[in-house]
């Protein structure tokens, strides 16, 4: 009998602990009580837990780092001793808020170490948030934690693998994509039509025309045979943009550039995941980043994104769709972009060498032009459509693309020497751009130090001039 009532008593007090009763003695709870609600990222949908650097955890987060005790306790309706750690956690070691040692909340690890926080508590710290303003809005970023460490990392990974690959006298090629399948000419008139009146600013703020460069490209940090599964890569940069741009050590310059690739969703989350990707991937073994044997260490959902990736079949560079996956500022929203051919095609893939995208591309030139619409994906829900998070794609149902601009491949001859020699010596990034089109993410903020620390070193090995073209003379 004392056994059943210890084991009724102790089934009370778990029910308690996660439903969120209050005691009146606020004694502490046991492990059971404590229950863990942290999911980590890439974990299943279906899965009662939160993702961390998630847009709900930073709802939550949010909300712990301001919030009083009263609120904590009597409107959010945590236990008191609940209440009392999290602004203990605050308060620092001197116990009192608004004091030099006062501290935030900085992951939900962090909270999940709290007494008396378990998955109940949570849900009523999320609910609380989203019902009183504590959650990012359209368009607004939420950096997590330890991003700008990462950023580091990743430069320091990248500068190693680049320096240890290409010696002395060889040509140093781009970390990500430096297989090109050819620089082309183009052209980029703007439509505005379709936009409303806000967001006909910066580049679309007037209809006009734009020459640009092109640069088709696999994504594979390893120059491989294109029958091999990969992400492709479109990369348009415009020329004679007026206005003063983002990099500050090329605000002057004339260009804006667009980072488009093969499918809508990227297999990295943030500067965080893709210290980890990147070092497995220069270290030839990019598996390994999808799958552990700690199953915190688990990211399920970009391995999806990879397969996904890999399958595509690619019959032609100028046949296909491409996608932004990250976000940008369109005046006050944010959008993503994608390009998408004026007609489909049902070509077949056609291996005939190691670099058959290229082949298929100068066949298709040497007698037709290509033409795509350009288009622009509105933010209009900040929780699935998160800024923060580009293996989330933007449902089309929700938002559907709208068309911004045609982007036009004349008829040409473009593999020769020169112009590949010219195409090598480009550099591409999100912020060669005018602030009205900022762009938004932890990735594009890895990218701005990233890409143009990597740049400089490719250059200054290459012995070239770094400098953004000026008109398509491949001599300017």
């Amino acid at each position: 009998m004392a056994r059943i009532q210890r084991l009724t008593l102790g089934v009370l007090v778990l029910l308690c602990g996660l439903l969120g009763c209050k005691a009146a003695d606020d004694r502490g709870p046991s492990d059971e009580e404590n229950a863990e609600f942290l999911v980590n990222q890439g974990k299943s949908d279906s899965t009662n837990g939160i993702e961390v650097r998630s847009w709900e955890a930073s709802c939550v987060l949010r909300l712990v780092n301001a919030a009083s005790f009263s609120v904590l306790y009597d409107e959010v309706d945590l236990w008191k001793s609940a209440a009392n750690g999290i602004i203990a956690f605050r308060a620092g070691a001197d116990g009192k808020l608004g004091t030099a040692d006062d501290r935030q909340f900085e992951t939900l690890y962090q909270l999940d170490d709290v007494s008396w926080i378990g998955y109940f508590s949570f849900r009523k710290l999320s609910n609380y948030a989203r019902a009183n303003g504590y959650c990012p809005g359209l368009a607004e970023e939420y950096p997590p934690a330890g991003e700008s460490e990462s950023v580091s990392k990743v430069i320091a990974i990248a500068e190693t693998f680049l320096k240890t690959k290409y010696g002395a006298g060889t040509t140093m090629r781009r970390d990500a994509h430096p297989k090109s399948h050819g620089c082309l000419r183009a052209s980029f008139t703007v439509d505005n039509r379709n936009l409303p009146t806000s967001m006909r600013v910066g580049l679309f703020a007037e209809n006009k025309s734009y020459d640009a460069w092109m640069r088709m490209s696999n994504g594979s940090f390893n120059m491989q045979a294109d029958k091999t599964g990969d992400v492709r890569g479109m990369a348009i940069k415009l020329l004679g943009v007026d206005g003063e741009k983002l990099l500050e050590s090329e605000k002057n310059e004339s260009t804006q550039d667009f980072l488009l690739i093969s499918n809508p969703r990227l297999f990295v989350r943030n500067a965080i995941d893709y210290v980890e990707f990147s070092q497995k991937a220069f270290d030839g073994n990019p598996l390994s980043y999808f799958f552990s044997l700690d199953p915190n260490d688990v990211h399920l959902r970009e391995f999806f994104v990879a397969v996904e990736i890999q399958l595509k079949k690619v019959a032609n560079p100028l046949t296909i769709r491409y996608w932004s996956t990250t976000p940008y500022l369109l005046g006050t929203s944010a959008v993503k972009y994608s390009a998408k051919p004026c007609t489909s095609s049902d070509d077949q893939v056609l291996v005939t060498s190691d670099d058959y995208l290229r082949d298929a591309m100068r066949a298709t030139l040497a007698f037709d032009d290509v033409c795509y619409d350009f288009m622009v994906q509105v933010q209009v829900d900040p929780e699935h459509q998160p800024i923060e998070d580009p293996s989330i794609e933007w449902d089309e149902a929700d938002s559907p693309f709208i068309k911004v601009a045609e982007l036009f491949i004349p008829q040409q001859s473009f593999d020769s020497d020169a112009q590949n020699t010219f195409c090598e010596h480009l550099s591409f990034t999100p912020w060669h751009s005018l602030p009205a089109h900022r762009p938004l993410g932890g990735i594009n903020r890895a990218r701005k130090t990233v890409y143009e620390a990597l740049s400089t070193l490719r250059h200054s090995h290459n012995q070239v001039e770094r400098r953004e073209p000026t008109s398509l003379d491949i001599g300017n």
